[in-house]
């Protein structure tokens, strides 16, 4: 389960079950909510090239298993109908009670779309630039949306909004800030301080803000300001939260006006560099074009500078000279191991000139990798038996102290959790009945515990 999905698809039925629409005729049999389910479905068909059908099953397993969805609409369709729907409820009623539908719509749509674009699982089989269009094709209805009574008759004048509702909650790893407005910095803020562990990068993002902000009020006051370059290093280990961090910088970003929109685009050497003379610099200007506006996550950047006739060298100058043309609204972050990621940027001047700021990520403890674990246990209504508890926990702490040469750290005890739950499945098959207890319990015998080989 993504949570950046999870949150936003969150937001937007909470939004549509905070709206009473028993006035609207045009309806039909089913609910607002189930009519967004179905077009959010019938988008992800629209944006596949192949395993539509595996990939739509798998979605409403994970994120509408209690929503009853029993088919989607048809895919060649410009703007789907919950979507126009949604527009004229934003139209009735003004944008109180502070949702805005449609943008909570865009929002899902965006990053629905962001994930299977960027997924090394999924990227290749995602129609990219239908995607992009589609939410071209909505962000131009929403700034024409057609006369109310012309779309969908006068029985839809009284729509009305259901103000007794509750908070929306708020997760982990993302929170649930209503859509209605963009993220502040303290927002971001937030999210960041409810990370697990990660103390010192979390003291050195507040240090880069301060600055950052300072320089915003400098500059609005007609000072000189702070000569600082906001591509950076992120130092460390496979696991250690590189990436989240890097996500809620480009929100932090777009937030004190740095960058226009605020996307991450994660690539490593295999989307950048290409077999031919020539092909790399095309297929490199080709990500930086849709990171534009937002940060480029270059992993193991290292792999780039791999000397003699390696084409990684053409992508470091392509994407040195983008940062240089479009440095007021275009931000790399390279990240990797400590050591090679040294050599990487003492092979270059430019490298070193244009990244002058690094952040270390130091290796998750046994206490915060257990931490962890339990937190994929609360996101999946799951517990830990007392015996399974300390068996972990023991079992972590030898991870730690020994670490062999592959140790991913959250990876790690992500792969961990999904190895239980394989386990805990096929203990329950063997049982006649499975009880409510059953399907929530993780047992010691489910965890995979087997150290590997340091």
């Amino acid at each position: 389960m993504d949570l950046e999905i999870k949150n936003a698809i969150d937001r937007l039925l909470y939004a549509c079950d905070s709206v009473d629409t028993k006035h609207l005729s045009k309806q039909g049999p089913i609910s607002l909510k189930q009519m967004v389910c179905q077009d959010l479905l019938t988008f992800i068909q629209k944006i596949s090239l192949k395993d539509s059908e595996e990939r739509i099953n798998l979605f409403m397993m994970t994120y509408f298993s209690e929503i009853q969805v029993e088919c989607i609409g048809d895919e060649n369709e410009n703007i789907h109908s919950s979507f126009k729907m949604l527009c004229q409820i934003d139209q009735v009623k003004e944008k109180s009670n502070g949702f805005i539908l449609s943008d909570l719509y865009i929002k899902s749509i965006i990053v629905i779309g962001q994930h299977y674009s960027l997924s090394k699982k999924h990227k290749k089989s995602i129609n990219v630039q239908g995607f992009i269009d589609y939410v071209k094709n909505l962000k131009e209805y929403v700034k024409n949306v057609p006369d109310l009574d012309k779309e969908f008759g006068h029985e839809f004048e009284k729509t009305s909004v259901n103000t007794n509702t509750e908070p929306i909650s708020i997760s982990e790893e993302s929170s649930s800030i209503s859509s209605s407005r963009a993220e502040t910095i303290e927002d971001v803020l937030e999210q960041i301080d409810r990370l697990i562990g990660l103390q010192n990068v979390k003291s050195e993002v507040r240090n880069l803000i301060n600055l950052l902000r300072l320089n915003k009020i400098r500059k609005e006051r007609g000072y000189k300001q702070i000569k600082t370059s906001n591509h950076l290093v992120f130092l460390g280990n496979p696991g250690t939260g590189k990436t989240t961090i890097a996500r809620l910088i480009a929100k932090i970003y777009k937030a004190l006006g740095i960058l226009s929109e605020g996307q991450l685009v994660e690539v490593d050497r295999s989307d950048l560099v290409a077999g031919y003379v020539g092909q790399t610099a095309i297929k490199t200007r080709e990500v930086i074009d849709k990171a534009m506006g937002g940060i480029l996550f270059i992993d193991e950047a290292y792999t780039l500078a791999k000397g003699g006739s390696d084409f990684g060298q053409e992508a470091i100058d392509t994407i040195l000279k983008a940062m240089e043309d479009k440095r007021d609204d275009f931000v790399v972050i390279v990240a990797g191991y400590s050591g090679p990621m040294s050599d990487f940027l003492a092979s270059n001047p430019g490298l070193e000139s244009r990244f002058n700021k690094s952040i270390h990520f130091p290796d998750y403890t046994a206490e915060e990798l257990f931490d962890i674990f339990n937190l994929y246990c609360q996101n999946y209504e799951m517990q830990l038996t007392t015996d399974a508890s300390l068996s972990l926990k023991d079992y972590l702490q030898k991870l730690c102290n020994k670490k062999p040469s592959n140790f991913s750290n959250g990876r790690a005890v992500r792969n961990l959790f999904e190895a239980s739950l394989s386990l805990q499945a096929n203990r329950l098959a063997e049982k006649e009945a499975i009880g409510n207890e059953d399907l929530t319990m993780l047992m010691e015998k489910d965890l995979c515990l087997n150290l590997p080989d340091m």
